[in-house]
């Protein structure tokens, strides 16, 4: 449906995993970013999701993993990643 599919992990203590749909489905199905820039996604599975080519990586990052952290979903060593499929 996109033009980019990207994986978003988790690491915690040198464990990556893939993102929890949930979490996905919370953050970029409800805004809470307000940011447009962010609307063309769309999550379709565990760590996946689908952005189109107008969606600005760093801003989803920094963004996606404010919420997190905010949350206290993830750790504060915990590493965010995100990475373009093919």
């Amino acid at each position: 449906m996109f033009a980019r599919r990207l994986q978003i992990e988790v690491d915690q203590d040198g464990r990556p995993r893939p993102c929890p749909l949930e979490w996905l489905d919370q953050f970029f199905m409800r805004h809470f970013t307000g940011i447009s820039g962010l609307d063309d996604t769309l999550p379709v599975a565990e760590g996946r999701l689908e952005a189109g080519l107008d969606v600005d990586l760093n801003v989803l990052h920094r963004e996606f993993e404010k919420w997190l952290r905010g949350r206290k979903l993830i750790a504060p060593g915990a590493e965010l990643r995100i990475t373009t499929q093919s």
